[in-house]
């Protein structure tokens, strides 16, 4: 497991993000194609993002207020 402030990920097909953080303040997401940034405030997170069109995207996941987030899956 790797503890990350901010997480930056490439992807190149239809992804589910899985996560847990260590707070419920939440997280911003942002797909990296222009739609709308989502926030989850679960602990334990899966999200899925449908984009329109293939290529790599950039996703940047931000936690409020210094929340500590562990990526796995």
């Amino acid at each position: 497991m790797i503890l990350l402030q901010k997480c930056v990920l490439q992807l190149h097909t239809i992804p589910t993000l899985m996560y847990k953080q260590d707070c419920t303040d939440g997280t911003t997401i942002n797909w990296g194609d222009g739609s709308a940034q989502e926030t989850a405030h679960d602990r334990e997170v899966a999200i899925t993002h449908v984009y329109a069109d293939p290529g790599d995207y950039l996703v940047t996941v931000t936690p409020v207020n210094n929340c500590q987030i562990t990526l796995y899956g």
